[in-house]
């Protein structure tokens, strides 16, 4: 086992970057999820909406209707935007398993 950490950076549509203040923040509905602690730790006053797929939330920030803390893997759409650039890193642990033969 080893740690590794996964960067993780804020998400809006560039279209609707100067209504930044008027769009939700996205979280998972998932209460053991890091990213959603990071979102409510880092944006606490922010109005949010819980979603039950990582997919929906991704699918919202590109449509230009609210922003979410994501990895940049999996924004890769040229609509979005990261507006604060790698201001985080979340630890994860990272396990290898022996094939037997």
């Amino acid at each position: 086992m080893r740690t590794s950490s996964l960067k993780v950076g804020l998400y809006i549509n560039k279209e609707y970057i100067e209504n930044y203040d008027n769009l939700p923040l996205l979280i998972s509905s998932d209460k053991k999820c890091p990213l959603r602690r990071l979102s409510l730790d880092i944006l606490p006053d922010k109005n949010f909406i819980e979603l039950d797929s990582l997919e929906a939330i991704i699918n919202i920030v590109q449509n230009g209707e609210g922003i979410a803390i994501l990895p940049p893997d999996l924004t890769s759409d040229s609509s979005t935007n990261n507006i604060k650039v790698d201001f985080k890193s979340i630890p994860y642990y990272e396990y290898a398993f022996n094939k037997r033969t």
